[in-house]
């Protein structure tokens, strides 16, 4: 009995210990993020929704073009590394490099139009859990990192007990779907 109740209670801190990986690089990303849907509400007098699509927009492609690249990058710096030249009948042209980077660049946009959909529902979550800290008495930053946990918290038991299938989703829709 006294075994159950150790299980469980080191399941749950386990479970506090995932959100907590997934809260740091999500508030990391949503400091910029926040400043730019501000920066839109202020210049262009958009609401909530308007601003929240443009800039969680934005921040996906800027996270799916480094998701894109930097295999590229690691390839190329690789092949440089070993000197290796492939034969000409294998090589490249111009022109296959053009359709590839035209292919990429439609691939990351409708990528991101998908994933800020699926995040959007989380935003409204965020949001919130921002107006019910408007209340208390911490700096914003603080603020912001406590909305990112719980947010993070809210995204581990969805992947955990909902959607267990979903990462694999996500993997598969960002380099082969």
């Amino acid at each position: 009995m006294a075994l159950d109740v150790l299980s469980i209670a080191l399941g749950i801190i386990d479970l506090l210990r995932i959100a907590l990986i997934i809260a740091i690089p999500l508030f990391l990303v949503s400091i910029p993020a926040l400043f730019f849907k501000n920066w839109l509400v202020k210049k262009f007098s958009l609401n909530w929704i308007q601003s929240a699509l443009i800039a969680t927009y934005l921040a996906v492609t800027i996270i799916l073009i480094f998701l894109y690249v930097f295999p590229y990058y690691l390839g190329f710096s690789e092949s440089i590394l070993a000197k290796q030249i492939p034969p000409g009948m294998l090589a490249i042209t111009p022109a296959d490099i053009a359709v590839a980077i035209f292919l990429t660049i439609l691939k990351i946009l409708v990528n991101a139009l998908i994933l800020t959909i699926i995040v959007l529902p989380l935003e409204f979550f965020a949001e919130f859990a921002s107006d019910k800290l408007k209340e208390k008495k911490f700096p914003q930053l603080a603020k912001n990192f406590v909305i990112a946990y719980c947010t993070g918290l809210l995204v581990t038991i969805i992947i955990l007990f909902v959607f267990p299938w979903i990462i694999n989703g996500i993997v598969f829709l960002l380099y082969w779907g």
